[in-house]
């Protein structure tokens, strides 16, 4: 009546819906990653000599880095894309920043520019990714190819989302619902 847009608590439901799984999918990843940590600690802890010595480096640089991602992934769930952006322009100019860890921040930096509707700068990010050498086991970078996917889908250019999205499908070990149903509408198309 006053002009006012009053969500329906359907819509809302959705809303807190799809913005629990996010959460929780960021959270499965944050703990497949403290999980590496923990096997590398113990593999320090065995070690001896110089190997010890490179671990421990690795270990520091991990540890460092999982908590700027850390911060950056609330920040996206949180509506806060530019403050991510900023932090992982750092990560990412950062020379010291080689491989998987470098090829996450690329993934979580095209995610930011995702979420703001910056398709072609999450594109070249999610590119940038996929080229810097990486371990999907280490951090996931998989997921480029989902988002790519579901640009590709507003985009309607399904053949390519198909394509991204079967990889996704893929790599994630036929677990993830939400890839699943985007890559079956995908071929729909």
């Amino acid at each position: 009546e006053d002009g006012r847009w009053i969500p329906d608590k359907a819509a809302g439901l959705s809303y807190q819906r799809n913005l629990k799984e996010m959460l929780e999918k960021l959270q499965k990843e944050r703990d497949a990653l403290k999980k590496q940590n923990e096997e590398l600690l113990a593999k320090y802890k065995r070690a001896q000599g110089q190997e010890k010595k490179e671990i421990g480096t690795e270990l520091e640089s991990q540890y460092s880095l999982q908590d700027i991602f850390d911060r950056c992934a609330v920040m996206i769930q949180q509506g806060e894309q530019r403050r991510a952006i900023f932090e992982l322009n750092k990560v990412i100019k950062d020379n010291k920043v080689t491989d998987s860890p470098l090829a996450y921040a690329y993934y979580l930096r095209g995610r930011a520019y995702y979420e703001r509707n910056m398709d072609t700068q999450a594109l070249d990010d999610f590119a940038s990714a996929e080229r810097t050498p990486h371990n999907n086991s280490i951090y996931p970078i998989w997921r480029v190819n989902y988002y790519q996917g579901l640009i590709y889908s507003d985009r309607n250019q399904w053949e390519q989302a198909y394509w991204e999205l079967e990889q996704a499908w893929e790599d994630c070990g036929h677990s993830d619902k939400e890839v699943e149903s985007a890559m079956l509408r995908a071929r729909r198309h």
